[in-house]
Formats: C-alpha cells, sequence, structure tokens
C-alpha cells in the first residue's frame, strides 16, 4: 500500500525537507537572502509602478468605457458559446468515466470516500452535484459545471485590465476564449478546469492585494468560510 502511494507522487514532510537540503547546498544561505531581497525589490517596484501608472481613486472616477464593455461582453458571449454549445455532442469517455461514477455515487448514497493514492478531492463532485441536484443526472448539467469556469476564468482576465492594459486583456482574454484546448477542458468533466481558473484567480487576488485593493464582499465571505 506505500508502496503504492509513493508509485502515485504523493508527497510527504520527508520530501520537503530533502528539497530543503538540497537548496540551501546548491544556493546557499547567503544567496537566498540575496533572492529573497531582490524578489521584495521588484514586489515594491511593481506596486511604485502600478502607483505611478494610474491611482485607484483616480480610475474610479472615469467615465464609462461603452467600447471596453461592448467588446468584454462579445468575447464573454463568444466564450460561453464555445463552452456550453452542444455539450452532450460526445458521450462521457476516458477520465470522464471515473468521475461520472464518484458523482453518481455521491449523488445516489449522498457519501464520498476519497482514496489518496488514485484520485483527486471532492470539489469537483460537489460542485457538479448542485447542478444534478437541480437540472438532473444529465450529460448537459454534469458538464456545465465546468464550463462555467472556463467563461468565468475568461471573464477573470478582464480584470487585469489595469495591469495589461485594454489592447493587451482583450487580446488575452480573446485568445483564451478560442484556445483549442481550454475550449475542450472546458467541456470535458474533469478538474483541471477548475485548478485553472483557481490558479489565474491567485494571480489576480496577488497583483490586488500588492496594489492594496480593499477585498470585497465575496473575498471576505470566502476567507470566513
Amino acid at each position: 500500500r506505500a508502496a503504492r502511494r509513493m508509485s502515485m507522487g504523493s508527497t510527504s514532510w520527508v520530501h520537503w525537507v530533502i528539497l530543503l537540503v538540497v537548496v540551501v547546498l546548491i544556493f546557499g544561505t547567503k544567496k537566498l537572502r540575496n533572492i529573497g531581497q531582490d524578489l521584495g525589490g521588484a514586489v515594491k517596484g511593481f506596486k511604485e509602478g502600478v502607483k505611478g501608472a494610474e491611482d485607484p481613486a483616480d480610475a474610479a472616477k472615469e467615465p464609462v468605457d461603452i467600447g471596453w464593455l461592448l467588446n468584454s461582453a462579445a468575447i464573454t458571449a463568444v466564450a460561453a458559446f464555445l463552452r456550453f454549445y452542444w455539450l452532450d455532442l460526445k458521450p462521457f469517455h476516458h477520465d470522464e468515466g471515473v468521475n461520472g461514477f464518484f458523482l453518481t455515487t455521491l449523488f445516489r448514497s449522498g457519501t464520498y470516500h476519497y482514496d489518496p493514492a488514485n484520485y483527486h478531492g471532492p470539489t469537483l463532485y460537489y460542485i457538479a452535484l448542485a447542478f444534478a441536484k437541480v437540472f438532473g443526472l444529465e450529460t448537459i448539467p454534469v458538464r456545465s459545471s465546468v464550463a462555467i469556469f472556463g467563461v468565468l476564468t475568461v471573464v477573470l482576465t478582464l480584470f487585469l485590465k489595469r495591469y495589461l492594459g485594454k489592447i493587451g486583456t482583450l487580446s488575452a482574454a480573446l485568445f483564451l476564449a478560442l484556445s483549442p484546448g481550454m475550449v475542450y477542458i472546458s467541456r470535458y468533466f474533469i478538474h483541471e478546469m477548475f485548478f485553472v481558473f483557481c490558479s489565474l484567480a491567485f494571480v489576480v487576488a496577488i497583483v490586488y492585494f500588492i496594489d492594496k485593493r480593499k477585498a470585497g464582499p465575496f473575498a471576505a465571505v470566502w476567507m470566513v468560510s
């Protein structure tokens, strides 16, 4: 059993200790301190650069950019169409079969048994469970629980306008909306799209934190929960 878990790539505290020792031996404590100072200087420079480019109070006073809103809405609509249209074109296959088994068990019995040697955690299954309870345990509702995060990933990119610029942000959002790979995993009942969304959300949260943006109500509820 232990050998099987090791073969699946699990990581214990022993691995982290070994990794830390290797890093210290390679770089040395002095170089690590220098890296930390350089990283701190880079963050400080980023904050000053953003603050100098645009003050949040001034940005709030700017008139509504109709062109930006229309382009953002159009890109979001394209993303939604490509991710939701004909979701039941293919039957469940490959990894969807495994995930579908766990979801069906959770749907029927209300229980989920986690196996750390083989599978991901239950987050996706509980998200899909809400869709299945409301719309039925069918292909379209189940895959919609992933497709919605594909659309939200595109929308989340639009929140980087202040850092990427208008053209850069719209281009990035459009590329994400049209990307064959992103469209594919957004229409596939697997965990990867949720991971991508959470990773991008983490990036957005970090740059907003560096910029000293005030946490919104959803962020406050998320931290409390």
